[in-house]
């Protein structure tokens, strides 16, 4: 045994037991482990030699203080444990290198920059010394850390008191007076038959339980089915080992030391264990477990998910039996239920998850948002103010909601409900770091989930580009060979009107498939144009309503009669500012896939047939929507436009790929452009795409294109045969390409013109310098090797200021037409052109 001496006015020379010693060294290191500290000591003051000394020092390898270890102390020697021995007042110091109180501080010299100490006294309240921790980091100290730093200098100062009412008579009146205002813990004294002698505390009188009926009790009836663990330790403590452990009464964890008490001659007459409450730094353990789950679980797990686990955590560490996650706009003040936990799903049958309604409709649980604060309700049922439940909720006892905050706004709100057991601020403490970790995690999915979609879209957009320039270098000499065998293909006709064939109905029909092979080829070229953004727009007010009339009167004469429709439209027009042929070939391209997905796409032994379904909505979108479509503007008015079909689906991968040109999951059929210019023209609208789709169970497509709302909506629709105009003149056409010489040739000699033609553009120059006066206009190629459209109008004006230029390209719209409109050409004409097209065009210039 130690001679443990005191220079208080008690003049106690008591001995201090090794094992009090040793339990003394646990103390410290649990808490150097706990707080993850470097050094945890117990100092002692020797005030009449004048020195403190190192009593105990936890056995940490960075630990540079050393037991025995003694430093001079008097008034302002500026030791950190003189000002907490002096005051008898608590210490806390985060950074002490930036705080000039404590330069040439012998810890701080050593690299000891944080510190926080407590007092320990003698009963009497006299200085034993201090509990100190150091750290070699800047360090504030967590409120849990400092509450098991006070626990365990409360039980310093208890067996202080023990070893020295044990010494003299008393013992039990003096541990009473200790004990019992101890915060959160309570001593009993186990007698030899397992009987409690006595138990006293201050835990005991936070539960309002008597401390004297529990003497002469068994364990068996004070900790029920925790009694054999009991037992075990009590009875290791009577053979005089000292026990630690821990158990669970009533979801309360409690953490005993049970240290045998010896008399005068030795022996062990009974057992003092100590207990204290640690269910809130076990909870508060659990939520930063929690909190390490939610971001080991952020990369594979989605936004919901992530909720759903981190709301039945919540449920789970208070205790409670439902709980919820609502998200809050403050701009709109509305509130939208998220997510309600398993067991709330299960009893709850009335109308919750993705509700929205306005903050004024809440009740008492929503007023965590006026106020910003937490909100405890042990009675719901005698509250003033509430609301009431809706049919088919839960029956609410008690509840406890708190605001989630960002950066000062309340974001969401987190509660919990019908704890058996009234809440407290330990479910609070909680909460709060629960749903504060979880917001946070969700906030960094969210950003990660939109910097995925803007990937995602960028890459999108570049394989439109990169197919775009390709169209658009493909384009023009596609155009010219079909202009050379449509132009054939009228003048052959042109030239049989006036013979008789023997074959003349064979040729004919001949003709007739070399025209529609030609249509078909012209419509690709029409769709690769679309896809490079290089074909005019007509825009005008466009109600959705009636292109999807079209679509479904297109649909109900076409698609198979397995295939129910249900169009669901709007009473009122819903405009949008649009090209009206390229939106309804859109939609008729989502359409048919649609009916694809619901046929011919399904394997064999798979019925035909399902439902598509077409709605139009009116939208407008929050901040967290745009966030992750960032195609979408804030406050703007959308229309929405659904399909819906109970096809095949797809899994991730083919969704993803979908608007790529050229993919295709339709084996030998298609072209793999049909929704590559849905993606184009909903882009050209200003709109943009979601797709959602399961295998086995269907795929939504959802259309957003912003609204256009006129009084007056206006459509022209030509689709009449018009015969040439004829005309009178001479006619230089120019072209790098013979075939498209001759057509235009042909074409122009039909009107009544007279015709020069003329191949490349030096010869172009060359001829329209030697005729100049004879000709009336030219027909220019606006790309032709050598000479641009451009420089060639140039070239003509220098011969003939007053030259009349008609420009001819399969590109309507390449930026180089305005720049030669501009340059003095009188007009333009797109390739392919019919003999009546040219004829217009070329009548408007001339006159």
């Amino acid at each position: 045994m130690q001679a443990f001496e005191s220079d208080s006015l008690m003049g106690w020379n008591i001995p201090f037991p090794d094992e009090t010693v040793a339990q003394w060294q646990k103390i410290i290191d649990h808490l150097a482990r706990v707080g993850n500290v470097p050094a945890v000591l117990i100092i002692r003051l020797h005030e009449d030699e004048g020195y403190v000394e190192v009593f105990k020092a936890s056995r940490t390898p960075e630990n540079i203080f050393h037991e025995g270890a003694r430093m001079s102390f008097f008034h302002h020697c500026g030791l950190f444990c003189e000002e907490v021995i002096s005051t008898g007042e608590s210490l806390l110091v985060s950074d002490a290198l930036h705080d000039d109180r404590w330069r040439g501080n012998p810890a701080v010299e050593q690299g000891m920059i944080a510190y926080l100490g407590l007092p320990l006294s003698y009963p009497d309240g006299s200085p034993f010394g201090a509990l100190c921790v150091f750290d070699s980091k800047v360090n504030r100290f967590s409120e849990e850390f400092e509450q098991s730093v006070s626990q365990a200098r409360d039980l310093l100062a208890a067996h202080l008191a023990i070893m020295i009412r044990d010494h003299n008579a008393g013992t039990m009146q003096l541990l009473k007076a200790v004990t019992e205002n101890i915060p959160h813990a309570y001593i009993s004294v186990i007698e030899k038959d397992l009987t409690v002698g006595y138990m006293t505390g201050g835990e005991l009188r936070r539960w309002n339980l008597n401390p004297e009926a529990y003497a002469g009790k068994t364990l068996d009836e004070i900790f029920g089915e925790q009694t054999a663990l009991v037992k075990e330790y009590c009875s290791k403590a009577f053979q005089g080992e000292e026990q630690t452990f821990e158990i669970t009464i009533k979801n309360q964890h409690q953490m005993f030391n049970a240290v045998p008490l010896f008399s005068d001659e030795g022996s062990i007459d009974r057992v003092m264990a100590f207990a204290w409450n640690i269910t809130k730094q076990k909870k508060a353990e659990e939520a930063l477990r929690c909190a390490l789950e939610l971001n080991r679980l952020m990369d594979r797990a989605s936004v919901r998910e992530l909720l759903d686990f981190g709301l039945e955590e919540g449920v789970r560490l208070t205790g409670s039996e439902i709980g919820f996650f609502h998200l809050y706009n403050s701009e709109k003040k509305i509130i939208q239920l998220q997510t309600w936990s398993a067991k709330t799903r299960k009893s709850c049958s009335a109308q919750g998850e993705g509700m929205q309604y306005p903050l004024d409709s809440a009740g008492i649980w929503a007023d965590c948002i006026h106020t910003g604060k937490p909100v405890i309700n042990n009675n719901y049922v005698l509250s003033k103010g509430r609301k009431g439940l809706p049919d088919g909720h839960v029956p609410l006892r008690r509840f406890l909601s708190l605001p989630v905050m960002d950066r000062g706004d309340t974001v969401a709100i987190m509660g919990v409900g019908n704890k058996e057991e009234d809440y407290t601020d330990n479910e609070v403490d909680i909460l709060s770091l629960l749903s504060d970790s979880l917001w946070n995690v969700v906030q960094r999915k969210r950003t990660e989930d939109e910097k995925e979609s803007v990937r995602l879209q960028l890459m999108q957009a570049q394989k439109m580009e990169a197919v775009g320039n390709l169209a658009g270098g493909l384009v023009h000499d596609f155009n010219n060979v079909l202009n050379a065998i449509s132009g054939s293909l009228e003048i052959i006709q042109t030239l049989l009107e006036k013979e008789v064939l023997s074959k003349g109905e064979k040729i004919e029909r001949y003709i007739d498939m070399a025209r529609t092979s030609f249509q078909r080829a012209r419509d690709i070229i029409s769709q690769l144009l679309m896809i490079s953004k290089k074909q005019e727009q007509k825009l005008s007010p466009v109600d959705i309503n009636l292109s999807l009339e079209h679509i479904l009167n297109i649909a109900m004469n076409s698609f198979p009669k397995s295939v129910q429709l249900d169009f669901h439209l709007l009473d009122l027009p819903a405009y949008i500012h649009a090209d009206e042929t390229q939106i309804e070939q859109a939609f008729l391209n989502i359409a048919v896939n649609a009916s694809h997905a619901m046929t011919i796409m399904r394997g064999e032994g798979e019925g035909e047939g399902g439902r598509m379904t077409v709605t139009i909505e009116r939208r407008e979108f929050d901040v967290d929507f745009c966030s992750l479509h960032p195609e979408a503007d804030k406050g703007k008015a959308y229309v929405l436009i659904s399909f819906t079909d109970t096809g095949v689906g797809m899994d991730e991968d083919v969704r993803l790929r979908i608007f790529e040109p050229f993919f295709s999951t339709k084996t030998d059929l298609g072209t793999g452009l049909g929704l590559s210019m849905v993606y184009s023209i909903i882009k050209m609208h200003k709109g943009f795409i979601d797709v959602y789709s399961e295998p086995g169970v269907g795929t939504v497509m959802r259309v957003y294109i912003p609204e256009y709302t006129v009084d007056d909506v206006r459509r022209i629709r030509r689709e009449h045969q018009l015969q040439a105009v004829q005309g009178t003149g001479t006619i230089l056409v120019v072209d790098d390409e013979k075939d498209m010489i001759l057509i235009a040739e042909e074409f122009l000699r039909q009107c009544g013109y007279y015709v020069v033609g003329a191949e490349g553009a030096l010869a172009g120059i060359d001829t329209f310098k030697k005729n100049h006066r004879n000709i009336d206009a030219v027909l220019l190629d606006l790309s032709m090797p050598v000479k641009s459209g451009v420089e060639m109008i140039r070239e003509l004006q220098k011969i003939d200021p007053a030259v009349r230029v008609l420009l001819a390209s399969g590109l309507s719209n390449d930026e180089r037409i305005e720049k030669a409109l501009k340059n003095g050409a009188r007009g333009f004409i797109a390739k392919p052109y019919s003999k009546y097209e040219l004829s217009v065009k070329m009548k408007e210039i001339l006159e």
